[in-house]
């Protein structure tokens, strides 16, 4: 029995961003999620990580390789959701998590990837009108900030994204549409031109396969890069990074490693180098699903 979205993150978030990162399901209030991470740096790949809900923390597991084994770094921050970004652009991702508070979305982020306290917290967002939390550099330069995507209530079934360039509260700099929430998108973020700024996606259920609608730039209209890679029906959560350092973030999935009857506990990475339809680049296991990891990746090192 393959798990769904919902069986896998198992009353914690997820995200990228991630991704990672997270969505509300429209039709039940039950929330789903993408991971989603930062703008790549040139020279070093992103890695991969796992959080993983320990009674009213997040224990985070990180990797500073893309290979099985154990964590490089390991510690607890956060209390509900994982997110990953360079906040204060020193060329390392940190940590991040947040949570519902009073109906908005209450940030709380740190700048280096250890216990401690919060060196940014922030309101924005609301998890009442279906929010989905994103991170991306959206101006390029170099800090990675907060934004969120909204089905849009205009009735035309569409996401809007709403962007800022500062983690702080306020109203969006970027603010256009990309995407269906008709057709059960998911939205993605990535560096996908390697130009230093983190621009939109969407991945889409197409049945047996994920087909990837990613943009170069954040405003509305076509997908600059069309193609299919990864399957729902396994369980595939859709990721990206730069996983060898080239400059530019391409494509991934994590999937939990299942029999014909069961799922014996694993998360299975299956990475590519290019945006492209093929074969993993990368292909081994990191993570329990079983403890309900959370699929996470940053460039952890400078």
């Amino acid at each position: 029995m393959k798990p769904s979205l919902k069986q896998v993150y198992a009353g914690i978030f997820g995200l990228s961003c991630c991704l990672a990162a997270c969505a509300q399901d429209q039709g039940n209030g039950e929330e789903e999620d993408l991971a989603t991470v930062t703008s790549p740096l040139v020279g070093h790949p992103t890695t991969i990580g796992v959080a993983r809900q320990e009674g009213s923390s997040l224990h985070w597991q990180l990797r500073t390789s893309n290979s099985p084994g154990n964590a490089t770094i390991a510690f607890n921050f956060g209390s509900y959701r994982p997110v990953v970004g360079d906040w204060n652009a020193n060329g390392v991702d940190t940590i991040g998590s947040f949570k519902q508070v009073g109906g908005n979305w209450e940030w709380s982020l740190r700048n280096s990837n250890s216990e401690g306290g919060n060196d940014i917290t922030v309101v924005y967002g609301s998890q009442t009108l279906g929010d989905f939390p994103v991170v991306g550099d959206w101006d390029g330069n170099g800090t990675v900030t907060i934004g969120v995507v909204r089905p849009n209530g205009n009735g035309n079934g569409n996401w809007r994204w709403m962007l800022r360039n500062s983690n702080t509260p306020g109203n969006p700099e970027l603010d256009f549409e990309h995407g269906s929430v008709t057709l059960n998108d998911r939205p993605i973020v990535g560096d996908w031109d390697g130009n230093s700024t983190t621009t939109v996606g969407v991945v889409r259920n197409t049945g047996n396969t994920w087909r990837w609608l990613l943009r170069n730039s954040n405003t509305t209209g076509n997908p600059n890069l069309d193609f299919e890679y990864g399957s729902p029906t396994l369980g595939d959560l859709p990721i990206a990074g730069d996983w060898d350092g080239s400059g530019n973030m391409t494509i991934g999935v994590t999937r939990p490693i299942c029999t014909a009857t069961s799922c014996p506990g694993g998360w299975r990475w299956l990475l590519r180098n290019s945006n492209t339809a093929g074969n993993p680049n990368l292909d081994f296991e990191y993570g329990s699903w079983l403890q309900g990891d959370i699929p996470v990746a940053g460039v952890w090192i400078p």
